[in-house]
């Protein structure tokens, strides 16, 4: 499902460019009221924002409350903007961006989401607006030295805290990016096909202990678990072998949970700062599953680890600092023994540890014999792979399917497009292919 953007750049009068900014729109285009349109001409010279917004609140002492966040934010409080004008009673009145000692129209960045899909983000812009309750400007300052972060603020002619808090809720209830996939920069991530539990093959006990935890966090009423004493779980911690599917995992609550979802990796959350702001966007956007990929390289132990600044603030925040908002932490990881202590034994970061392992038996031979539909093959020869397989992950069992095709394919001639024959010779010389790990296949004989 596509989101549909309202054009900011449109709604304010303005034409949208190419490069994606209003730098070299003109001043014509600043629409105003006769009232500010005088403020405006009026003021010249250094810190010429300052002095307008001096003179439309009346006073040179009005109150600031400002906010430092990423441009996923910042975009997502832009785009409720106006909607929260008209919520609050507040009516727009003038609208302008300022350089050192002249007003130019606001400045709008295209904060691409994906193809035909973005969110605009403002560089620079003052949006003044009034009401029965008084005189406001609204906020927006993109930091220098291309630092991905941007003032957002707001200035009253009177107390700014509680309308920056209403201003705060409505974007929680009216963002654009419930429900959809993002990486933690906003970049949707989008998926070749729908995933569900039925993808997923693990003991079955297991896949109803794990399905049974995610879903209580979501699919029953927060008042409920409240009411009945059920504290709300803050996450969980996936570990096992590479291929085991953990990441399969996540693209299963991504398809199948009314959720905001973000997909984090080390790479993408960059440094102590990205960790903070992911956590503050999860919390904006919530109720959000936070999906922490190889979570050992973010909190290796430190006992055996210098890079401990990140992990201090990765602590703070699954801590939930500051406040309690519904997300649901899932991490993974290949090697839990280095994963710091006080990470992967401290319910309230994490509540439980659920290790992925290899497909049982009869795991095995449903995903072998749904991998195999519409080709000819055995069951005597089908029994046989999976008692071959004995251990092997997810992923392996993939790789050998793939393999005993792509070899069945080439002795058909490579014209064939009707099923494919797998014989007992085809299957064995797949699996001699894919060794694993150790090169063979623990206790079998064929």
């Amino acid at each position: 499902m596509s989101i549909k953007l309202r054009s900011t750049a449109r709604k304010y009068g303005l034409k949208r460019p190419a490069t994606g900014n209003a730098d070299s729109a003109t001043r014509s285009a600043i629409e105003m009221s006769p009232e500010f349109d005088r403020i405006v001409r009026s003021c010249q010279g250094d810190e010429l924002d300052s002095r307008i917004e001096a003179l439309f609140l009346r006073s040179p002492a009005y109150v600031q409350r400002e906010l430092s966040m990423g441009r996923v934010r910042a975009a997502v409080y832009w785009h409720c903007l106006e909607g929260f004008l008209a919520e609050a009673g507040l009516r727009r009145i003038g609208h302008l961006a300022t350089t050192d000692e002249a007003t130019v129209p606001i400045r709008i960045d295209n904060l691409e989401l994906g193809p035909r899909e973005w969110l605009e983000v403002p560089r620079s812009a003052l949006v003044f607006a009034r009401g029965r309750a008084g005189r406001c400007v609204f906020y927006f300052q993109a930091a220098k030295n291309d630092v991905p972060l941007v003032e957002v603020g707001l200035h009253a002619d009177g107390d700014a805290q509680p309308l920056l808090s209403a201003w705060e809720l409505y974007v929680r209830r009216h963002h654009p990016l419930r429900n959809r996939v993002i990486h933690p920069t906003g970049e949707i991530l989008t998926f070749e096909r729908h995933y569900s539990w039925d993808d997923l093959y693990l003991p079955a006990a297991l896949k109803a202990d794990l399905r049974s935890f995610v879903e209580m966090q979501f699919c029953y009423p927060r008042a409920v678990l409240a009411h009945l004493g059920i504290r709300r779980r803050r996450g969980a911690i996936l570990h096992g072998r590479p291929g085991s599917g953990k990441t399969l995992i996540g693209r299963i609550l991504a398809s199948t949970l009314k959720a905001s979802f973000i997909w984090a990796t080390p790479a993408s959350l960059g440094g102590e700062d990205g960790i903070q702001e992911t956590l503050e966007l999860a919390r904006l956007l919530a109720p959000t599953v936070l999906f922490l990929e190889d979570l050992d390289i973010l909190a290796e132990d430190r006992a055996t680890s210098s890079m401990t600044v990140g992990l201090g603030e990765l602590m703070n925040q699954l801590d939930g600092c500051p406040g309690d908002h519904e997300i649901l932490t899932i991490a993974t990881t290949n090697r839990l023994e280095v994963v710091e202590d006080a990470i992967r034994n401290r319910p309230g970061r994490f509540d439980r540890l659920f290790e992925i392992p290899p497909p049982d038996r009869e795991s095995r031979s449903a995903m072998l014999r749904r991998r195999v539909a519409g080709h000819t093959v055995s069951a005597t020869d089908l029994d046989w792979l999976t008692r071959a397989t004995e251990d092997r992950t997810g992923a392996e069992l993939e790789e050998i399917v793939n393999s005993a095709l792509a070899l069945a394919f080439e002795a058909a001639g490579t014209r064939t497009t009707a099923g494919l024959r797998l014989d007992r010779r085809t299957l064995e010389e797949a699996l001699s292919l894919c060794p694993g790990d150790s090169g063979a296949t623990p206790g079998f004989e064929p």
